[in-house]
């Protein structure tokens, strides 16, 4: 396990990263002006502040890739005594390989 602040290994995408993936989808699609024929994780790194980062590499159909950056804050209690998740896109990376190596990149900001 990596240590709070630092970059995890790959890892082999896990359901609760598709998930995350399913909920940004159209987001990503109208950013690119792309319909991905498939939109399925693949493998992932976490970094764990005031909240985690995501570094996710996602497999679009046809033999393409893309790389995602995605923060996720600390859950929030609403007042009906609900958790809020919330994930924020913070960049996308296209055009990648299996190989390229999965690292940070300047995202929007």
């Amino acid at each position: 396990m990596a240590k709070l602040g630092e970059w995890s290994k790959n890892k082999p995408a896990t359901d609760e990263i598709q998930g995350i993936c399913s909920v940004l989808r159209s987001y990503v699609e109208n950013i690119t002006k792309k319909t991905y024929r498939e939109f399925r994780a693949y493998e992932y790194r976490e970094q764990i502040l005031d909240g985690k980062n995501y570094l996710i590499r996602v497999y679009v159909g046809e033999e393409a890739l893309i790389d995602l950056m995605v923060y996720e804050p600390l859950p929030q209690k609403t007042p009906g005594e609900l958790w809020l998740i919330e994930f924020d896109l913070r960049g996308i990376e296209q055009n990648q390989k299996p190989n390229d190596p999965l690292e940070p990149f300047k995202g929007f900001n």
